[in-house]
């Protein structure tokens, strides 16, 4: 009888301990596909790519909406002073803005298309969080072929209303970066001012 008790102890522990790894290694990588990231490559690279080469399923497009891959995401806690970074973005959480642990996430659907998610969607926090936006290559960018010719601003997807709300920023345009301070996370994109793309 002595030695069932240990078997019977593992085996009801096994897949309680297995799930826990599981989540721990979903929300534990490092981004690697930041504009300075090492390889000049990454910040070209398929959305496509960048997901399965790092294991994250795309979630499927529909017929309201594009594929979202997921770029970056990372476990950060009430009291700890976190970045979290993926492609052209990065997400400066301050001791004290969340209200509870949460995995942060940030998604976007095109990596020449500054539109993307932040997650968990929803989320408010108890102080507002520094998101920073490189737009160097994008419609925004005046050394782009594609530059709009207006200076950018940044706009959320309101899901009560189905419109884009503007949100007050700074642009600077030496270094293209456009930072914004956020109390909550949704969906953001970052268009030409006065020019209703979005």
């Amino acid at each position: 009888m002595p030695s069932t008790f240990p078997r019977i102890l593992t085996r009801a522990l096994f897949p309680l301990g297995l799930a826990a790894a599981l989540l721990v290694a979903g929300c534990g990588r490092t981004p690697t596909t930041s504009p300075g990231a090492a390889d000049p490559n990454a910040a070209a690279a398929s959305p496509q790519r960048v997901a399965r080469a790092r294991g994250i399923a795309p979630r499927s497009a529909t017929a309201s909406g594009p594929a979202w891959y997921g770029v970056g995401q990372q476990w950060a806690y009430p009291l700890q002073d976190r970045h979290v970074a993926g492609s052209r973005y990065d997400v400066h959480l301050l001791p004290g803005s969340l209200p509870q642990p949460a995995c942060i996430t940030i998604q976007e659907y095109d990596p020449r298309v500054v539109d993307f998610q932040l997650g968990p969607h929803g989320m408010k926090f108890l102080m507002p969080v520094t998101v920073t936006i490189d737009y160097r290559g994008t419609s925004c960018d005046p050394s782009s072929p594609d530059y709009s010719g207006r200076p950018p601003s940044l706009v959320w997807l309101d899901p009560a209303t189905g419109r884009w709300v503007v949100v007050a920023g700074v642009d600077d345009p030496l270094t293209r970066h456009y930072t914004v301070v956020l109390t909550h996370f949704s969906r953001y994109a970052l268009a030409a001012s006065g020019t209703g793309e979005w």
